[in-house]
């Protein structure tokens, strides 16, 4: 019994009823929202694809492949610390760097412990290896598989080509984990938003089944449509896949905004509160 009730709950949360301040919070996420988003995802393309080829020289111009692996994770670290770092690298929610050989093996990361030294980047990721192989930046979306029993994640890769006298000598790569993509969007979100008192905004990015987020509420988590939801949303209305619900008294909207331009079953989904 407990179970169905919970299960009842959640979905009449989910779904709700369609109150004044539930369309009116939609209307706001389809209307302000989401078009911020998309340009700031658009934005964060543009601006990795140009930080990562920018690294990509400062390393060519320290011979960084040639470095032992204590120089080449100092040489990493020097892109990130400013006022001499990469501008675009400085700020970004980026969780690792490292560089790898002509054959795509890891060299190096930034950081230590290095689980990620002698690791094949070039065969598991197939973006770093058209990079080495065309010479061009790449960018795709990359799966990490879990270590100690810990579930696979994914994150925002890119990589550019460390070029020494014409040719590849190895790849710069970096990465940006799906949930720190989130966490940034939702404080973003909610920085434009500082002067709106009382509005609640969150940002969560689903990729597949998963939802990816980060310091946001449990019990909003917990009443946010699932897959099933969202892919029905999407296929009914493409452009307008969102609804509304009462959580604790309180209205909300939940809207979606695909991304296919980084992965095809990803997107965003967007969740805001106005003040009643």
């Amino acid at each position: 019994m407990r179970a169905w009730t919970t299960g009842l709950l959640s979905f009449a949360l989910v779904v709700g009823c369609g109150s004044k301040h539930g369309a009116e919070s939609e209307a706001a996420l389809r209307r302000d929202d989401l078009p911020r988003v998309r340009t700031w995802l658009l934005e964060d393309g543009v601006k990795h694809q140009k930080g990562v080829v920018a690294a990509a020289e400062r390393l060519a111009a320290k011979k960084a492949t040639a470095l032992d692996e204590a120089a080449v994770r100092k040489a990493l670290q020097a892109l990130r610390r400013p006022p001499r770092g990469v501008g675009e690298l400085v700020s970004s929610p980026l969780s690792f760097m490292a560089l790898t050989d002509a054959q795509g093996r890891v060299l190096a990361r930034d950081s230590v412990p290095d689980r990620m030294k002698g690791q094949d980047f070039a065969q598991r990721f197939p973006s770093v290896a058209q990079s080495l192989k065309e010479a061009k930046a790449k960018s795709a979306i990359a799966e990490f598989a879990g270590e100690r029993g810990e579930k696979a994640s994914y994150s925002w890769l890119f990589s550019a080509p460390v070029m020494e006298e014409g040719r590849p000598q190895g790849a710069f790569v970096l990465g940006i984990p799906l949930w720190r993509l989130a966490q940034r969007l939702s404080r973003q979100l909610q920085l434009e938003h500082a002067k709106d008192t009382g509005l609640i905004v969150w940002a969560y990015v689903y990729k597949g089944d998963v939802l990816y987020h980060h310091g946001t509420p449990p019990e909003l988590d917990k009443v946010l449509p699932r897959a099933a939801v969202r892919s029905r949303a999407l296929q009914s209305k493409p452009r307008k896949a969102g609804g509304h619900f009462e959580l604790y008294g309180r209205d909300y909207a939940w809207h979606l905004l695909p991304t296919p331009w980084i992965a095809p079953d990803m997107g965003l989904l967007l969740v805001r509160s106005n003040p009643s």
